[in-house]
């Protein structure tokens, strides 16, 4: 119904275009456009077709004639527009007003110069350049979208919201470039930032080289903010310099760079002489941050306001899409495609107010008019166009807000946007009307409190020590009960003896792993002083997998192998002491998992290399200086995911028997073994801590808190998992402060040196032994006697 409704809408619109116009004398306006770059602009011919048909319908202006326009290439070259810049001129009884485009800068540039030569005023509809400001080298030129000087305005902003204090700045040579770059500095200066400033020349065939120099001296010296003015197919090019500089890979390097780069070349090997692949480009632009000026984008929305053709924006968005697909019978850009073309809507309307301007009595002298005074009177016109309030401020449309991007996977993400941009750069510091609007949180390296007393330096170097001290404890009492478990086990205490100590020696031993591994965690993101060695930080991403893989195949392994056993014993319902799974096929189920999980971190440092940057922060604030630890990134994602998601499993499974297990000894293991009766809690503590480990990493984005909480729960993990395979042990241990001994039987050492009085009192006990066995036979054979008198009388009698 809502399609149907506005199928209706529009073509009693189209309609309405068909009225009223005026069969008046035409006035002739030349335009130039690229016929074959439509990815900027290329249905512009159409919004401006649309604007010459509310315009020559409007009858309170130029009610006396039609505004028509003639179409040349201007195929945004310089060669091509000037070319057709002279076929308009060299047409015969030619009378052209005002020169509309020529689109790109690069061919609006020499245009505008010679066509003050014929008495052509002109108009660019999306003409950016800072260069074509000149008033000297370009009198009579209007830019009718804001220029590029707002990207100026969003560099600047985002260096003073966030009080960076060192910059580096690459430029291309170009005009373009090159002027952005002297406003950036101006405003630096007046900001009191510190910056390098490098420039280079792509006609040069070394240029390359040169680059590479750039890049060498930004990283020597330690700039961490880096503002990039250049084409986009140079901006490949410095991206796949960078595989040389991995300390100036973002987001521990934050790039900002233009935001109009329409997209990432389809042909990224043929730039890069194929050492790089788009793949990489995309890895290696990954947050990276991109200014733009708003062009209308706060602005033109698809609201119910009146325009000065009594339409709405959104009315002239359904015309104007209606107008190219049916009249154009082409492809419809997206919206934020078409906004260039809807500057040049507006553009067609200051032609048109600036030409009635000097209408006298509704008629004009065409032949007695000056390009002066035609672009005087178009500088001065005022109203609401398709995108927004237009007017102009040195000859250029002021563009009131900058839009920040984050690239993300190759394109650009919205994250903020600024409002109340001043039209001049000479308002723009410390011009507090100026606000951000969030769109979305993203980073950006931020020395600030580093640099401005440090005190962001001492929170994280605390969150470090504090780790240290833990860790330190942590130590000290698993050595303690490593201690307690071998004296016990020497001197054959039951509660020792019986528990596997060996065993229970490795899982304790295991925690000084995770203590480690936590030392590891805190320097994530952090502020410490070392020094920088890429192989040796490199070298610490590895580490720190190996060191999670071991720490839990020790700890875990040593518990499987033991639940392993008293599962065995409890099915076959033989509760006897070591009769199944002796202490070294126990220890050979951790082995065998350290084994595996050493190959899996070689395999995984050979397919998927992780770097981990220290990044020198100010080398004159500290001695020695203070670096930022980025965190471990990964050169190729997607070899890291699989292998990521691998591990992840291998070690999910091994946690479903574990738990398997501990579910199953939850009622038997008392009866098996006592003294191993928290077996099945370590299991359960294992689960409980990965969870909350993996919950902290994915959920918290303030790098102190989680880390900080990350390395506290390892920390306490180690304790937890101490505690619980010791427990049962010291608690034996306590309730038999006497040692009752697993051996009954004394050793020979136990019996005293000197035996005389041992064998006096056995000889006292053989004599007493030998008079009782004297006395015993004669008492036996008197007692002997009688009885056989007795037994043998009477049948005798009897007989």
């Amino acid at each position: 119904m809502r399609k149907v409704l506005r199928a209706i809408s529009i073509l009693v619109l189209l309609g309405c275009l068909s009225v009223t116009v005026t069969n008046g004398e035409d006035l002739e306006i030349a335009v130039l456009n690229p016929y074959e770059s439509a990815m900027i602009s290329g249905n512009a011919p159409a919004a401006i077709e649309l604007a010459l048909k509310h315009i020559n319908s409007n009858s309170t202006i130029l009610a006396n004639y039609n505004l028509t326009i003639k179409v040349r290439d201007s195929g945004c070259s310089n060669v091509i527009a000037v070319k057709s810049l002279f076929d308009f001129i060299r047409e015969p009884n030619q009378n052209y007003l005002v020169l509309l485009g020529a689109l790109c800068s690069l061919a609006t540039a020499p245009v505008a110069e010679l066509a003050t030569e014929y008495n052509l005023p002109v108009i660019s509809w999306a003409s950016t350049s800072p260069a074509l400001t000149n008033s000297i080298r370009y009198p009579e030129l209007i830019l009718g979208s804001p220029s590029d000087l707002n990207t100026v305005s969003g560099q600047v902003l985002l260096i003073q919201q966030y009080k960076i204090n060192r910059v580096a700045i690459i430029n291309e040579q170009e005009d373009l470039f090159v002027s952005l770059s002297t406003r950036v500095q101006a405003l630096l200066n007046e900001l009191g930032v510190e910056y390098i400033t490098d420039i280079y020349n792509p006609l040069n065939a070394d240029y390359l080289e040169t680059i590479d120099l750039i890049l060498s001296r930004i990283n020597t010296e330690g700039y961490r903010v880096i503002v990039l003015n250049a084409r986009e197919v140079r901006y490949v090019q410095i991206l796949c310099q960078l595989k040389k500089f991995p300390s100036l890979h973002p987001p521990a390097t934050t790039w900002i760079v233009l935001g109009w780069y329409s997209s990432w070349s389809d042909n990224v090997a043929n730039e890069t002489n194929g050492t790089c692949t788009f793949d990489d480009i995309v890895a290696l632009s990954r947050g990276s941050l991109a200014v733009n000026p708003s062009v209308g984008f706060a602005e033109f929305d698809l609201v119910d306001r009146p325009t000065i053709s009594g339409y709405t924006p959104r009315q002239l968005y359904e015309l104007y899409e209606e107008s190219v697909v049916r009249q154009e019978g082409r492809e419809f850009f997206e919206r934020e495609s078409i906004i260039y073309d809807a500057y040049a809507y507006d553009c067609t309307w200051t032609i048109a107010l600036g030409l009635n301007k000097l209408a006298i009595n509704n008629s004009i002298n065409i032949t007695s008019l000056k390009s002066n005074e035609i672009f005087n009177a178009m500088t001065e016109a005022t109203f609401k166009g398709w995108t927004g309030d237009v007017h102009y401020v040195d000859r250029v449309r002021p563009g009131s807000s900058v839009l920040i991007y984050e690239i993300v996977n190759g394109s650009y993400a919205d994250r903020g946007l600024y409002v109340n941009v001043p039209a001049k750069l000479s308002e723009l510091v410390g011009n507090e009307n100026v606000t951000y609007q969030l769109i979305a949180p993203f980073t950006i390296f931020n020395p600030d409190k580093v640099t401005d007393g440090i005190e962001e330096h001492y929170i994280h170097t605390a969150i470090f020590v504090l780790t240290v001290i833990f860790s330190l404890l942590g130590v000290t009492y698993i050595t303690i009960l490593i201690v307690v478990i071998s004296v016990g086990w020497i001197k054959q205490y039951a509660a020792v003896t019986k528990s596997e100590p060996s065993v229970n020696i490795v899982i304790i031993s295991g925690n000084y792993v995770i203590f480690v591994l936590a030392l590891l965690w805190s320097i994530d993101g952090r502020y410490i002083q070392v020094y920088n060695n890429q192989p040796v930080c490199t070298f610490v991403c590895h580490l720190r997998i190996w060191l999670f893989a071991v720490s839990t195949s020790i700890i875990f392994g040593g518990m499987l192998g033991k639940a392993i056993k008293y599962y065995i014993i409890a099915i076959k319902h033989k509760f006897s002491y070591a009769e199944y799974l002796k202490f070294y096929q126990i220890l050979l189920i951790p082995l065998v998992l350290v084994l595996i999980d050493t190959v899996y971190v070689l395999i995984w440092a050979l397919g998927s290399p992780i770097t981990y940057n220290f990044i020198n922060i100010d080398s004159n604030l500290q001695n020695p200086p203070i670096y930022r630890v980025a965190e471990c990134q990964p050169e190729n994602r997607t070899n890291f995911l699989i292998l990521f998601i691998t591990f992840i499993l291998y070690k999910s499974i091994l946690v479903i028997i574990g738990l398997f297990l501990a579910y199953h000894l939850r009622k038997v293991i008392n009866k098996a073994n006592k003294y191993s009766s928290t077996i099945t809690w370590t299991m359960y503590n294992v689960v409980i801590f990965s969870i909350l480990q993996i919950v902290l990493i994915l959920t918290l984005t303030d790098v102190d808190i989680k880390y900080g909480l990350v390395c506290l729960s390892t920390i306490l993990e180690g304790f937890a998992i101490s505690s619980i395979v010791a427990g049962p042990i010291i608690y034996y241990l306590y309730k038999d402060p006497n040692g009752k001994r697993f051996r009954p039987t004394p050793t020979r050492e136990e019996f005293p040196e000197d035996t005389s009085q041992l064998k006096e009192k056995i000889r006292t006990l053989e004599n007493q032994n030998s008079q009782l066995r004297e006395k015993v036979t004669i008492e036996m054979s008197g007692n002997c006697k009688e009885t056989s008198q007795t037994s043998f009388e009477n049948p005798l009698s009897s007989n």
